[in-house]
């Protein structure tokens, strides 16, 4: 076994296909083909089935592709280390939160200094993180997920050798403008909601939370009234110019700052934030300072 059939496993099951992966190897396919046959036989299984559909990965051809791509993660880090001891590697994938962003720019600033460094900030929505950090992506994933889904998720995580760790639960709130009508009726403020647009993240208000917004407490959503966005900015930029109102958790102050928003906290309901990360390696110092940085930044809005 060599590591360059570990690369060659790798890329298929990437692309999904040997004639892709051979392209994007510059080698040819047969070539490719014996190769990955002489290491299913050595390893003595399948890793993977070839049938008219392309090629699909077995479950054992799962577990060896995780141990492969750990392997030569390690490798790419021993060649870094090997080359500088003043280099800095570090990959995070996380839900769009603003204590999570704000977290990763103090990691920046403190280890500006280095002579080389690698650092990589990915904005995902629900079980993207958990895909990236199973598949060895990101060394670190940061979660946000309503409390009452928490032990399925959990069931979940260890099916893929990841562990999970509490950070601590947030409360939900809906946001609108200083000046906003909804705020002339606090004893029917839900009610009047409805008449009002709501904004979100396109495609994260399933993704993110699942069916949160399918729950009683919700139901002073109209989708007939919906506005759907990709960018942070814009978000807010709706909410704090016209009647349109967000929901989500609380922001960092120095994100809160910029934003004249009125917080109303909606009743009993919670999510939990918390980080993911590989069961099989241990976590790498740079994990485990941004965590620290972490937990500096969500002081004040963890319940």
């Amino acid at each position: 076994m060599t590591l360059q059939q570990l690369r060659y496993a790798i890329e298929i099951e990437k692309w999904g296909s040997l004639s892709k992966a051979a392209k994007k190897l510059f080698v040819s396919q047969p070539n490719l083909s014996t190769s990955i046959k002489d290491l299913e036989t050595e390893m003595g299984i399948t890793i993977f089935k070839r049938n008219n559909r392309g090629i699909q990965v077995t479950e054992k051809g799962q577990t060896f592709l995780l141990y492969a791509q750990s392997i030569l993660n390690q490798c790419e880090e021993m060649k870094h280390f090997s080359t500088n001891t003043n280099s800095s590697s570090f990959r995070l994938i996380a839900q769009n939160y603003s204590p999570v962003m704000e977290s990763f720019i103090k990691y920046v600033k403190l280890n500006s200094n280095n002579e080389n460094f690698n650092f990589e900030l990915i904005n995902a929505q629900g079980f993207e993180v958990i895909d990236k950090v199973y598949k060895q992506e990101a060394d670190l994933g940061i979660f946000i997920i309503v409390e009452r889904k928490l032990e399925n998720f959990i069931d979940h995580l260890k099916d893929r050798n990841l562990t999970y760790v509490s950070l601590g639960k947030l409360s939900f709130y809906v946001n609108v403008r200083q000046g906003h009508p909804i705020l002339k009726h606090k004893d029917s403020l839900f009610y009047e909601l409805h008449k009002y647009p709501f904004v979100h993240y396109k495609e994260s208000i399933y993704n993110q939370y699942g069916d949160i917004f399918d729950t009683e407490e919700f139901n002073f959503i109209n989708f007939d009234k919906e506005i759907s966005v990709f960018d942070r900015d814009v978000k807010c930029k709706i909410v704090n110019e016209t009647d349109a109102y967000g929901i989500g958790c609380k922001l960092h102050p120095n994100f809160s700052k910029n934003f004249n928003w009125v917080l109303i906290p909606i009743p009993d309901i919670y999510v939990e934030i918390g980080h993911i990360h590989s069961s099989t390696r241990p976590m790498s110092i740079e994990s485990q300072t941004y965590i620290n940085i972490l937990k500096e930044e969500l002081n004040g809005l963890i319940l």
